[in-house]
């Protein structure tokens, strides 16, 4: 079993390599491998309208959020005092979706009903 206070997580954001050509990482939160307390929390939700579930994490004033809200897959929205900045859809291959150990090694709130919403942190 993970626990938040071992091991590490890391959010990479970057250009991946398709099998031949450099992989570009262009933003690799936090530099150094530290677990992941305290720093990512999943947000999760459940609702007659959406499924939803957020990965979170705050960079100085940046709020990140790799998250899903529909069947349409996952996006990486950052917002700047609650103002999106960047939001962009994840459609091509790789890794866009939560692994399960996710959910064992970060801190989960699961909010049931309440859609998850801009403001969480």
């Amino acid at each position: 079993m993970h626990h938040p206070d071992a091991g590490y997580g890391q959010y990479r954001f970057g250009k991946p390599s398709y099998g031949s050509g450099q992989a570009k990482i262009e933003m690799q939160f936090p530099e150094r491998r530290v677990p992941p307390k305290e720093i990512f929390t999943i947000y999760t939700s459940v609702n007659s309208e959406t499924i939803g579930s957020a990965l979170r994490f705050v960079s100085g004033k940046y709020l990140y959020s790799f998250e899903r809200s529909s069947m349409l897959g996952y996006k990486v929205v950052v917002r700047k005092q609650d103002v999106k900045v960047f939001n962009k859809s994840c459609t091509l291959p790789g890794v866009s979706y939560f692994v399960d150990g996710a959910y064992e090694g970060i801190r989960t709130i699961d909010l049931g009903e309440e859609n998850i919403s801009e403001e969480n942190r």
